[in-house]
Formats: structure tokens, C-alpha cells, sequence
């Protein structure tokens, strides 16, 4: 049973997040700040190659499939769709979890 490699797709959301994950670190770091952003975004892209790798976050989704990876202290949350994995959001940890708001429906 072979896999194949999906695209990975950025929802706007998870665009916006990584922005002014950068913009808020820039302010303190530039230099750390494009390393956290390259970290996260390799993060993702194994995600292509191996679109299961990430936890089922059933505490969050009870009923809809989205995963979801870590790179320190974000939580990267997708969901593997037939053609091409979506990124939904990319979440720091050190946030209040009930203010996460995903649209994990699919057809984003």
C-alpha cells in the first residue's frame, strides 16, 4: 500500500496566523522570528508526505477528522483531504484553547 504525496493548501486563517506570528516575534527578533516561521512551515510540509503523522484533536473536533502537529509552542491543526492536505490554523499553545476558532468544514 503505497502513499502518495498530497499538496499541502494554506487556509486563509492559518496564512493570517503565521503573519502575525512573524510580525509579533519581528518586534523582538527578526532573525528568530523567520526561524520559527521556516520551522513551522517544514513542519507542514511533511505533512504532504505523511498527511497521518499528526494526533486526531477530538478534544477540540469531536466530529469532524482534523489532526494536528506540533512545532513548539504551536499547534498546527489540518485536516487530510482526498487530493491535498489543508492547513487550517496555526495556534500558540500558550493561547487560551477556547479561543480557537476553526471552520473545519470541508470545502474551504
Amino acid at each position: 500500500m503505497g502513499s502518495r504525496r498530497r499538496p499541502v493548501a494554506w487556509t486563509d486563517a492559518a496564512t493570517r496566523d503565521l503573519g502575525a506570528i512573524r510580525a509579533y516575534l519581528s518586534a523582538r527578533s527578526p532573525q528568530g522570528s523567520l526561524g520559527v516561521v521556516r520551522r513551522v512551515v517544514a513542519c507542514t510540509r511533511r505533512l504532504g508526505e505523511f498527511p497521518e503523522m499528526g494526533a486526531v484533536a477530538e478534544e477540540l473536533f469531536p466530529e469532524v477528522r482534523v489532526r494536528r502537529v506540533v512545532s513548539p509552542p504551536y499547534k498546527v491543526y489540518y485536516r487530510v483531504e482526498d487530493e491535498r492536505v489543508l492547513v487550517l490554523r496555526v495556534w500558540d499553545t500558550r493561547r487560551d484553547p477556547s479561543d480557537l476558532d476553526v471552520d473545519a468544514s470541508p470545502g474551504e
